[in-house]
């Protein structure tokens, strides 16, 4: 009975050795196979009793170092930030690690307040998928294996150099700007030249100041001339005396660019140019003063404005050009509080906002604008005719489908034609109206179907004497009258 008791304790004891590692692998890969990672399913434990004898009654006993982690995943519980906080935390392996006491790192990854005292930034947010918010700061991968490091340029002066801060790089911050003189006082560029290469993107810089001194032609320049440029946040600048505040120029692409609190004083305008494509374009908190020309043109894209003030330069004789023109290529625009005022004679045949984007993609609220205490008609034109025969040329609005055109005439006139090309080149579309008034006592004779001419009248020939008006629908190949 002796020598059969000591098989049964060693076959007994030997199967509870074999089988319970097996158990404890067993919940360890139910914990990984979630997607809880290998330091939580570490956390199981197991050993086998008694120890280093035999029993024919053995156990085996199997327990988690952190048993409430493990209930709350295996029973469900609301995990909650504390202190009433909105968000939790959850940090990415890019996250770095804290500092450790006695070594150089601890286990643990830093807190998002650690995170901004070691980098001397905020944090800045973006929105991302089921909820979620996503927090970055200005940080890029040291030369080494391991480490981040930061391209800060802080307090920077120029003076009458071609540049005072031309930028061909990725992930900057400029902080703290003073420039005078020179071609450009800052440029922001990707480049594909000799001179250097580079993709603009992950820019942010605030605190420019700069005057503009003899052949200055840029304020603050963001190019992307054989690359992309994207990403790019300017904050607060001050610039004076220029030709161009500020200029977005995209000859590839260029997307993501925020520009917001700042001030610019006797320039001859504020704008963009583009041969290639404009995306999603933020403009907010900008006071424009003194602006020679047009105070902002854009040329495609998705525009946003907010927060716009806009005066005309006093004795300008520049008044032929619209304060903000919105060309054809601009695929959504949004304008919320925009004050333009002109403080100059200029009378108002020329809109204030020129809006030509195609219709059902523009928003427009809280719009005051005023020449000499006026509000203009947008498509509205005072169009004088001198001589036999005239083109009437009336200001196009795509947005309400209709021009006014004002028609005075020093002798008496017959109208011809009316110009179907809209700016740009691009042919009006079919059921686009114009309206004429007669202004003055001197006969009209609109010809129908006259040599050179674009009018179908049907009747022949219609007069017309003063206030007398008279409307054209466009049809495609020439104007009927309605």
């Amino acid at each position: 009975m002796r020598e059969l008791e000591g098989d049964l304790a060693s076959a007994a004891t030997g199967a509870m050795r074999e089988a319970m590692p097996h158990a404890r692998q067993e919940l360890r890969e139910q914990i990984t196979g979630a997607g809880l990672g290998t330091r939580l399913a570490n956390t199981w434990r197991g050993e086998v009793y008694p120890g280093s004898r035999k029993s024919i009654n053995p156990s085996g006993y199997i327990w988690s170092n952190a048993p409430d982690i493990v209930d709350a995943f295996d029973r469900g519980a609301q995990i909650t930030p504390r202190g009433g906080k909105r968000f939790l935390a959850i940090p990415t392996d890019n996250v770095p690690r804290s500092p450790g006491r006695g070594r150089r790192t601890s286990t643990k990854r830093m807190t998002p307040a650690e995170v901004e005292q070691s980098f001397s930034q905020d944090l800045f947010y973006r929105r991302g998928k089921a909820g979620r918010v996503l927090a970055f700061i200005n940080a890029v991968a040291s030369s080494g294996r391991s480490g981040y490091g930061q391209v800060m340029a802080t307090n920077v002066d120029g003076l009458n150099g071609q540049y005072c801060l031309a930028i061909k790089s990725r992930r900057v911050t400029i902080s703290g700007s003073y420039a005078a003189g020179g071609s450009n006082l800052w440029i922001i560029k990707s480049d594909g030249s000799a001179v250097g290469t580079g993709t603009a993107g992950k820019i942010f810089v605030s605190g420019l100041v700069g005057e503009g001194v003899g052949g200055t032609t840029h304020g603050l320049r963001l190019f992307s001339a054989n690359a992309a440029a994207t990403s790019i946040n300017v904050t607060g600048f001050d610039i004076e005396s220029i030709d161009t505040a500020v200029e977005i120029e995209a000859a590839t692409r260029m997307s993501d660019v925020t520009i917001a609190q700042g001030t610019a004083r006797d320039v001859r305008r504020f704008g963009m140019k583009a041969s290639g494509a404009i995306d999603e374009i933020s403009l907010s908190a900008i006071n424009l003063i003194d602006v020679a020309t047009y105070a902002a043109q854009f040329l495609s894209g998705r525009i946003t404005t907010r927060d716009i003030y806009v005066s005309m330069k006093s004795g300008s004789t520049a008044h032929a050009d619209d304060f903000f023109r919105v060309e054809p290529g601009v695929v959504g625009f949004s304008c919320d509080n925009l004050k333009m005022e002109e403080n100059r004679g200029a009378g108002n045949t020329v809109p204030t906002l020129y809006l030509q984007s195609p219709r059902g993609y523009n928003r427009l609220s809280n719009i005051d604008c005023r020449i000499d205490g006026n509000l203009p008609l947008k498509g509205f034109r005072g169009q004088l005719a001198v001589g036999n025969s005239v083109a009437i040329s009336p200001l196009i609005d795509l947005d309400s489908m209709h021009s006014l055109v004002k028609l005075d005439a020093n002798a008496a006139v017959t109208v011809i034609a009316i110009i179907s090309v809209a700016p740009g080149g691009a042919t009006l579309p079919e059921g686009y109206t114009v309206t004429v008034i007669p202004n003055s006592g001197f006969p009209y004779t609109f010809a129908n179907s006259a040599a050179g001419g674009n009018l179908n009248i049907e009747t022949g020939d219609v007069a017309r004497t003063v206030n007398q008006p008279i409307r054209f629908e466009w049809g495609g190949a020439v104007w009927h009258r309605v």
